[in-house]
């Protein structure tokens, strides 16, 4: 089922082994029960294990004893830990502006890329529920599960982070709030793909897109990273 999503969600053009990735960035794991541990090296405390198609934040990479280490934020707590690069597939994006995937990899940084890691960011959310749907392309039910906050909601499909909504100024998707004019995400993002008076939108990949919706005042009332399974 995880094969089905993450095959949809990621185009992976460079390998653990290459060297063209601009950090931080966004992995996959090619393997499962992956150990990732406190320190570069398979002496050191593991700290949890990784499993096939889950992704991670990978924050740099170093050598230690002739192998190629990633340094990543803990998937499931606080702080960063360390596996090796050979079972991270990092993701490039082709199309995708620098601009545009810096922004998606801060929105993951700062809300979760788990529904574990963002309780740890975030704290217990006010509602939960947890569902199943019907993904005909894959003739399997998805798992899906919603956090919400106050002026936040967030949707995981199979653990992985699919929506991020935001209308509190609380929150930020990278240097931009709710409430920031239309002339700031304009000078941050450049001209929108979709020029409607009240909704721009960005879009990423074939599959993914940001919007910003707006307000009679010409202000961000609502910000969505939304990722589409077809």
């Amino acid at each position: 089922m995880k094969k089905i999503i993450f095959a949809l969600m990621f185009v992976i053009v460079c390998t653990g082994s290459a060297s063209c990735t601009e950090y931080p960035a966004i992995g996959m794991c090619s393997a499962n029960y992956v150990r990732y541990r406190d320190k570069a090296g398979t002496d050191s405390e593991i700290l949890g294990r990784i499993h096939e198609y889950q992704n991670v934040i990978v924050l740099s990479e170093a050598r230690h004893k002739g192998e190629k280490w990633y340094r990543i934020e803990n998937p499931i707590d606080k702080g960063e830990a360390w596996v090796l690069a050979k079972y991270i597939y990092i993701y490039e994006p082709e199309n995708e502006s620098k601009r545009l995937y810096a922004l998606k990899v801060n929105i993951m940084q700062n809300f979760g890329i788990r529904p574990e890691k963002t309780r740890v960011l975030l704290g217990k959310p006010k509602r939960v529920k947890k569902d199943e749907f019907y993904f005909e392309p894959a003739e399997q039910d998805l798992r899906e599960e919603t956090l919400q906050y106050e002026g936040c909601r967030l949707v995981y499909i199979e653990d992985a982070l699919s929506t991020v909504e935001v209308t509190n100024e609380n929150y930020a998707f990278g240097d931009l709030h709710v409430g920031d004019t239309r002339q700031v995400v304009l000078d941050t993002l450049g001209t929108p793909e979709a020029d409607n008076p009240d909704l721009w939108l960005y879009r990423l990949n074939d599959l993914e897109m940001i919007n910003f919706e707006f307000n009679k005042d010409d202000r961000i009332k609502q910000m969505t990273l939304e990722h589409n399974l077809d």
